[in-house]
């Protein structure tokens, strides 16, 4: 993910705090998270999201909206979100393997022991690019803004993990 990544490079990074500058009250000095800690809340909220996976109906999740499809990586396809979400925890496990090896045996132990489904071919990752369906209708500044003519503005990466952590806390 992009926030594992910058923390990989970065080590400690803005994250609960971060991107609220338009918020009420806006923040606008964001407190800096521990790279612990934002592994652990980056892990507790996928394995959170797996309960809602396995007990909820996904189609009051549905990424739809009045301009077409929300969903450009796997157009509302749940077993792809599915292998993506569990495929990801296994990979943010996996760094902490080193560090937190308790913490890591635990999430690698809950995926592979349940035989939870995995990405496991080119046509299961997520990707956006130029042949990605609908990639043509968003412009390259405003990539993720897809609720403007609702009068919202919202990133689809962040509407999408707090449809699907709704309910959970941090």
């Amino acid at each position: 993910s992009y926030v594992s990544n910058v923390s990989d490079l970065y080590g400690d990074i803005p994250f609960s705090e971060a991107a609220l500058g338009l918020a009420e009250p806006a923040v606008l000095f964001p407190q800096y998270d521990t790279q612990e800690s934002i592994y652990t809340t980056m892990l507790d909220e996928l394995e959170a999201m797996h309960l809602l996976f396995e007990n909820e109906d996904p189609d009051q999740l549905s990424f739809a909206n009045m301009e077409d499809e929300i969903d450009l990586y796997f157009n509302n396809d749940w077993d792809r979100w599915h292998r993506y979400a569990y495929a990801l925890r296994l990979r943010l496990a996996m760094r902490l393997s080193e560090v937190a090896p308790d913490v890591a045996r635990r999430h690698v132990s809950a995926i592979l022991d349940n035989g939870l489904p995995l990405i496991e071919s080119e046509l299961e990752h997520a990707e956006w690019n130029t042949q990605t369906a609908g990639f043509e209708n968003v412009g390259l500044n405003d990539a993720h803004r897809f609720d403007e003519a609702q009068g919202q503005r919202s990133r689809a990466s962040l509407r999408m993990w707090e449809q699907l952590a709704d309910g959970f806390t941090t």
